[in-house]
């Protein structure tokens, strides 16, 4: 077992040099384009950012795992891989030859490689899927719930704000759209752009959650990722997010991503399905534009800081008391660790 937990630690490292590597290099690239010549590139980088955590476990798992991984699924992140080149080609080349079509090239590239694995997945009669638990239709009563649930703690976190700082009648003009068009939206980003969100969660909860839990514990491998997590973001807290109060920006990334990544957790434990965490993913980034009022150029004070930190505490932290958090080892662990 401590043969195995040191393999474990090893693999670990690698993905998040790996992640990391491409995350601050691209930011590097994203801070002299965002300074210097077009602060729309900001969403660009961001959209191709999401990809990163899944190209650098796709990487290690041919790397390392090419005779554990079924022929299905070495096609599947092979075809990822050419995915995400294509998307860095058009990103990188867009951004200085064509920069007024490169977001709806993304888009394209996305909305169809997205359309196309999404039928894939669903159709898979073999259950190859099911080796990165991908099943779609796996604990769908238990997603649904989890979905449900956590709208309504984003709508209770929104109410408090709203009720503490106030907010504009735009900005809610702007939610109720959101939260009206929410089942829209949420089957539209499913089948045309579950592929980013794949990107992400595939790398965060699929692979290094059950890693970081068997090294850690539940508990403190959960909290740890959502740190790892929230320093991801610093790119974009230093150009798009934040960049009139950057380092608020960093400082309240950490703490947001941790309280999410507990939820985000708890829902991968209890369904054993990547779709659940990409669900509420989907949701989160659908309601959060609406609720800040345009997720880009935030400028963060001391005070919405403390309240924004406090607020997503109380609503999410209690999470991590959930019977799943238990440190004792469980079949679902190992299950969930491919």
């Amino acid at each position: 077992m401590e043969g195995n937990l040191e393999q474990i630690k090893k693999e670990v490292c690698k993905v998040l040099i790996l992640i990391f590597s491409i995350t601050y290099f691209m930011g590097i690239v994203l801070f002299l384009v965002y300074k210097n010549m077009d602060k729309s590139a900001g969403q660009y980088f961001a959209l191709v950012q999401m990809l990163y955590p899944a190209f650098a476990v796709i990487c290690m798992k041919l790397y390392f795992e090419k005779d554990k991984i079924s022929k299905e699924i070495e096609k599947f992140f092979k075809a990822y891989i050419v995915f995400f080149a294509i998307c860095m080609i058009t990103l990188i080349t867009g951004v200085f030859a064509y920069r007024k079509y490169v977001m709806v090239a993304l888009y394209i590239i996305v909305g169809v490689f997205s359309l196309i694995s999404f039928f894939k997945i669903i159709s898979d009669k073999k259950k190859n899927f099911e080796k990165i638990n991908m099943t779609f239709n796996k604990n769908m009563k238990v997603i649904v719930i989890m979905a449900l649930i956590f709208i309504a703690l984003k709508l209770i976190s929104w109410g408090i704000s709203v009720g503490i700082s106030g907010v504009s009648n735009k900005e809610i003009v702007s939610l109720i759209t959101s939260i009206l068009t929410l089942p829209v939206s949420l089957i539209f980003g499913v089948i045309f752009s579950f592929i980013m969100f794949f990107g992400e969660e595939l790398g965060w909860r699929g692979y290094l959650q059950p890693r970081l839990q068997t090294i850690f514990g539940k508990k403190m491998g959960v909290v740890l990722l959502g740190i790892i997590w929230g320093m991801w973001h610093l790119p974009l807290c230093i150009t798009l997010y934040g960049p009139k109060t950057p380092i608020y920006c960093i400082i309240m990334y950490p703490f947001i991503c941790t309280f999410l990544g507990i939820f985000l957790g708890l829902a991968y434990m209890k369904t054993g399905n990547l779709w659940s965490t990409i669900i509420l993913h989907i949701i989160n980034n659908s309601l959060a534009v609406s609720a800040n009022g345009g997720q880009y150029d935030m400028v963060i004070t001391i005070k919405s800081l403390i309240i924004g930190i406090a607020i997503e505490a109380i609503l999410f932290v209690p999470f991590i008391f959930a019977k799943e958090y238990k440190n004792s080892e469980s079949n679902e662990t190992t299950q969930l660790l491919q």
